[in-house]
């Protein structure tokens, strides 16, 4: 379970990570949303910081702040919730199957869902790679796009490069 998912917090504040934040993910076929993390005391992001969620076997460098508690697939819905509010959401797919999917109103995506090209929910090399989805600009730019589409926001980087606590903050 190499999977990760970063958080970057815009804001001029830290933000407290508490217990009433919560990623969920729910699958291109699965019925409900389930918790994939959960904040608790003492866990914060810095002021345009990030923090970096990571399954079980992540060990790429940035070290993640925090682990999830269960993978995430290929066609994927996930929304970072605080308490009963949506604080962001990002959906994507691998084939045109999978988009459509999200587009039957039970899901929370923002615009278009973001293609995950070549992850593909298989076993072999092509969906294994070294690859991620990352908010644009990307890279030394920050990753801050956020215009309410996903396909818009995000593009894929090769080789996959998150940030963590310890990472640089980003303007």
């Amino acid at each position: 379970m190499d999977e990760f998912v970063e958080l970057w917090n815009p804001t001029d504040v830290a933000v407290a990570l508490d217990a009433s934040w919560i990623l969920e993910g729910r699958s291109a076929t699965a019925p409900l949303y389930n918790t994939r993390w959960q904040g608790s005391a003492g866990m914060s992001i810095p002021a345009h910081g990030h923090f970096l969620l990571a399954g079980s076997t992540y060990a790429q460098l940035p070290a993640l702040d925090d682990k999830l508690l269960s993978g995430i697939t290929d066609a994927t819905s996930l929304r970072l919730m605080q308490g009963t509010t949506v604080v962001d959401a990002l959906c994507y797919s691998y084939s045109a199957a999978t988009m459509m999917a999200f587009t039957g109103g039970t899901y929370t995506c923002e615009g278009a869902p973001v293609s995950n090209l070549p992850h593909n929910d298989g076993s072999g090399a092509a969906s294994n790679v070294d690859a991620s989805l990352e908010r644009k600009p990307g890279g030394l730019g920050g990753s801050c796009a956020d215009t309410g589409d996903n396909a818009a926001d995000f593009a894929p980087r090769a080789p996959a490069g998150p940030e963590s606590s310890q990472s640089p903050l980003t303007p």
